[in-house]
């Protein structure tokens, strides 16, 4: 299992305050993944507890590390825009 880098206070604050506010879900558990890695916990038991699989776990730290908050928060699709 892969550790992220130590979050800085602001990132710790951030990443709570979406966990528990952001109005998508999916983006609210990417957030708690990132907290949990943080507190050691593997891929697979953050997975159990977010009910998803190792892999999306792995993934999102992989885009945490690479794009920070931005890489969190889930595009928009073709379906979600307006025509």
């Amino acid at each position: 299992m892969k550790l992220i880098t130590r979050l800085n206070e602001t990132e710790q604050k951030t990443l709570e305050y979406m966990r528990d506010n952001h109005k998508r879900k999916i983006t609210r558990k990417r957030a708690h993944s990132i907290l949990l890695n943080q507190e050691g916990y593997s891929f697979r038991k953050i997975g159990d507890i977010l009910d998803v699989c190792r892999q999306s776990v792995s993934n999102w730290v992989k885009t945490w590390e690479m794009d920070g908050i931005a890489g969190l928060i889930e595009k928009k699709h073709r379906y979600d825009q307006k025509s």
